[in-house]
């Protein structure tokens, strides 16, 4: 698990990270960690998650018209989190 500036300050590139699930409330803004993960690796898929945002609430749906793969509203169950990292990784069954 990585904060926005430890992300920042590392050498992600040899870091073997498929997905970034990304908590819209931290320190610093998740807009804005949103934007610096796209702009360093933009194939990188980022998986939104939230207990405060919803999925029809305005920062999330810009987040996702951004490019964001998905959104994972908090709390959830397990199976949630394993359908949704599924998902944002292409791996649904069927």
């Amino acid at each position: 698990m990585f904060n926005i500036n430890d992300y920042l300050n590392i050498d992600h590139w040899s870091l073997d990270m498929d997905l970034v699930i990304l908590d819209l409330v931290m320190p610093g803004g998740g807009q804005n960690a949103f934007r610096e993960i796209k702009q360093s690796g933009p194939k990188l898929p980022i998986l939104i998650s939230s207990g405060y945002a919803a999925h029809g609430d305005g920062t999330v749906s810009a987040l996702l018209a951004a490019g964001a793969v998905g959104f994972l509203r908090k709390p959830y169950e397990i199976e949630e989190l394993r359908d949704a990292v599924a998902h944002a990784l292409g791996n649904v069954d069927p």
